[in-house]
C-alpha cells in the first residue's frame, strides 16, 4: 500500500518496523532498535542534497545552500544562521558543486532517466503485509516508479569496494 502523502516524519514514528529498525535489531539490541536516534552528519547531508539534486531537482534552490569553502570561521556561521533563517541545509562549497557533478553524471544514465518519466513517487511510503506471518513491514524508496514496477534507492559514497 502506497502513502504518497506521509511525511518523512510521519513514517519514521509509525509502528511497522523499517529496515533500519530490522538491521539495528540484527546487529545491535532491542533497545537500539527502539530507542537509538538517528544521528545527523556531513554524510546524510551530502546524501539529502544529491537524492535532492537528482530526483527532486525542482527543490534543490529552495532547500539547499551553497556555503564558503570551510565549515569554520564568520563566514561559515553567517551562512548557517542564513540557511536556517531560510530553512535550508548548508553544504560547503566543494560538497555543493560535488553533488552538482553528480546530478549532471545521473542525468546521462539512461535507465535513470527513464525511471524518473511516468507515474513516479518520490519519497513515498510503501506497507505490506508479509502472508506468511502476518508481519507489517515498511519502506520509503528514494523513487517508486509504478508504470515499470521499479523501486529506487540512491547510494552516494567514496568508494564501492565492499567492506572488509
Amino acid at each position: 500500500m502506497l502513502k504518497p502523502d506521509e511525511t518523512n516524519e510521519e513514517y519514521h514514528a509509525s509502528e511497522p518496523p523499517s529496515k533500519s529498525v530490522l538491521w539495528k535489531l540484527y546487529d545491535k539490541t532491542p533497545f537500539h532498535a527502539r530507542f537509538e536516534e538517528r544521528k545527523s552528519s556531513n554524510a546524510f547531508d551530502f546524501g539529502h542534497a544529491a537524492h535532492t539534486a537528482i530526483l527532486e531537482p525542482e527543490k534543490l534552490d529552495n532547500e539547499i545552500t551553497r556555503g564558503p569553502v570551510d565549515r569554520r570561521g564568520n563566514k561559515w556561521k553567517e551562512a548557517l544562521d542564513f540557511a536556517e533563517y531560510h530553512g535550508t541545509l548548508l553544504l560547503t562549497e566543494s560538497d555543493y558543486d560535488a553533488v552538482m557533478i553528480i546530478r549532471d553524471l545521473a542525468d546521462t544514465i539512461p535507465l535513470l532517466t527513464d525511471m524518473r518519466d511516468g507515474n513516479t513517487y518520490t519519497e513515498t511510503s510503501c506497507y505490506h503485509e508479509d502472508p506468511e506471518t502476518g508481519i507489517t513491514v515498511k519502506t520509503r524508496p528514494d523513487l517508486y516508479n509504478a508504470d515499470m514496477e521499479l523501486l529506487l534507492d540512491v547510494k552516494n559514497m567514496a568508494s564501492a569496494a565492499p567492506r572488509p
